[in-house]
């Protein structure tokens, strides 16, 4: 009776370990889904129909530092600090910080893909492709107005990329895309003919001042050339429309906010010729912008922000320049009511722009 009372107790022991162990098996499981679950898997369709939005797809880390690299990243201790960006593209802002963007991959079949960042960067950005155990660097496209890389995905290959920005302060967002070669063409394309008819249109209307001042010796129209001058410049900085022009869009330039305080200036100088002394508010205000800004330029480089401190100021500026020209206006002042509908269609029209720039609009949240 003792035997057969033990032989059951084995029994029963080797039964109760055989649980456990298919009960740490299965919370092991369960915890390794759980990590992957963390960050989605994108599964791209052999043919799309319109490039694919990664945002849903891809989780941020925020280097302050600068010093991570990618071997670091990929470690426990950071790997763990990624978050999701959520439904709405990442709108970091002005940040000094590099950021670090990864996302999964995995392919049916053989595929070609482009990997875009639409959004001009004039800081650095580098982009890995990591199907372990090895690594690669992904190569840029030559002389592309924005970051585009390949992507050729072997059969049933799963991916993960890793991409690294810094932009030095400047603003920053990443609206990351997939896309395949043709979508690739045509965004870029569109985009060309919409930066090129912008860029023409201001040159030609540049050009025509310019023929008008060597025809009738004013020089209102040269003070007008000279601001459509600056604000082209500051278009091709911004868009990046010539990329052989990069230098003028890296955010490490000294001058690099230099085109905006230039803008300021012209503006500021063709209006005192518009204004003729008749509002001596405006006029004051006029000379104190632009010895201000002249007197600035020549330490811009060393302002934190730079752009965002000079769309401050124009933020603050509106309100005054608006009461003093409409109250001008009102009062009878020819030139003032000629220029006036121009004018609040351009002040109007930059309010959205220099929130953004300010840095004033929605950032992405860092928790």
């Amino acid at each position: 009776m003792a035997h057969c009372s033990l032989a059951n107790r084995n029994s029963s022991l080797r039964i109760s370990t055989c649980w456990l162990k298919w009960l740490v098996l299965l919370g092991l499981l369960t915890f390794s889904s759980s990590l992957y679950a963390a960050l989605p898997l994108l599964t791209p369709p052999s043919q799309p129909s319109a490039p694919i939005e990664l945002t849903p797809y891809v989780e941020l880390l925020e280097d302050a530092s600068q010093q991570l690299n990618l071997q670091q990243v990929i470690q426990a201790e950071y790997d763990q600090q990624f978050k999701p960006a959520g439904e709405e593209t990442p709108y970091i802002g002005h940040t000094h910080s590099a950021w670090w963007v990864r996302f999964q991959l995995y392919a049916n079949e053989a595929q070609d893909w482009f990997l875009l960042l639409d959004q001009p960067i004039g800081g650095s950005i580098q982009m890995f492709s990591l199907p372990y155990p090895t690594k690669s660097t992904l190569t840029p496209l030559e002389n592309y107005r924005l970051p585009a890389y390949r992507l050729l995905l072997a059969p049933q290959e799963t991916i993960t990329i890793y991409v690294r920005v810094t932009n030095a302060g400047a603003l920053l967002s990443l609206p990351l895309k997939l896309m395949s070669a043709e979508q690739l063409i045509t965004t870029s394309n569109q985009q060309a003919v919409i930066f090129a008819a912008l860029f023409a249109g201001m040159t030609v209307l540049g050009i025509y001042n310019l023929l008008l001042f060597f025809s009738v010796r004013e020089y209102a129209y040269l003070r007008l050339v000279s601001f459509i001058v600056f604000v082209n410049l500051t278009f091709i900085r911004d868009s990046n429309l010539f990329p052989s022009l990069a230098w003028i869009n890296n955010t490490d330039n000294y001058f690099y906010a230099a085109p905006l305080l230039l803008v300021l200036v012209s503006a500021f100088y063709y209006w005192m010729y518009v204004n003729e002394g008749v509002s001596v508010i405006m006029d004051k205000l006029s000379r104190v912008v632009i010895y201000l800004a002249l007197g600035l330029l020549p330490f811009i480089g060393l302002i934190e922000n730079a752009e965002a401190f000079i769309f401050s100021c124009v933020l603050g500026l509106m309100p005054c320049v608006v009461i003093l020209i409409s109250v001008t206006a009102i009062r009878g002042h020819r030139p003032t009511q000629h220029a006036y509908a121009a004018a609040m269609i351009l002040i109007i029209g930059l309010i959205p722009y220099a929130l953004m720039q300010a840095g004033w609009g929605l950032t992405y949240n860092r928790n």
